[in-house]
């Protein structure tokens, strides 16, 4: 179930980026926004508005001498409020107190960043890194020896290809 899980991984993240990309020409340097809804898993019926920002970073040498590749950056945010109306969402369906939550938890935030390098003509990925980013503040209710938590989770993914055969 592990590699099914790693590939389905990887192909959704890179069609994440690929829609952006395709049918454009984006320049270095510049910022490419735009703004989504995705669905919850864990809460059925919800959704979050996600705010993208997608830049190319640079130009630079493909792995393995295939050319000139580009580094693309894919930064993903969930919009706050809806983060919140879903994190009291799902402490209400724990049965847990929410104004008693409310008052301990403060800002939360859970981002995702990829930087892929690929060929830009053919879209052909050498390289794909997915960071998730997770933090919750304490709120003005916690305990005055909370500490804010956090977790960073990184996936690196490498594509080697076989060298083309002789005409």
């Amino acid at each position: 179930m592990a590699p099914a899980f790693i590939a389905k991984d990887a192909s959704e993240t890179w069609s994440l980026l690929v829609q952006f990309w395709r049918g454009q020409n984006l320049d270095v340097g510049e910022d490419y926004l735009s703004d989504s809804e995705v669905p919850v898993p864990a809460l059925p019926g919800e959704k979050v508005r996600m705010h993208t920002t997608i830049r190319v970073e640079r130009g630079l040498p493909c792995p393995n001498g295939g050319g000139t590749c580009v580094e693309a950056r894919m930064r993903s945010t969930p919009d706050p409020q809806d983060v919140a109306r879903m994190a009291k969402r799902l402490v209400g369906d724990l049965g847990l107190p929410v104004a008693q939550v409310e008052q301990a938890v403060g800002e939360m935030s859970a981002d995702m960043e990829a930087v892929l390098v690929a060929e830009p003509g053919r879209l052909v990925p050498h390289r794909l890194e997915k960071t998730r980013m997770m933090s919750v503040r304490p709120g003005p209710g916690a305990p005055e020896d909370a500490k804010p938590i956090e977790g960073k989770d990184v996936t690196v993914w490498i594509f080697t290809y076989a060298a083309a055969a002789p005409r």
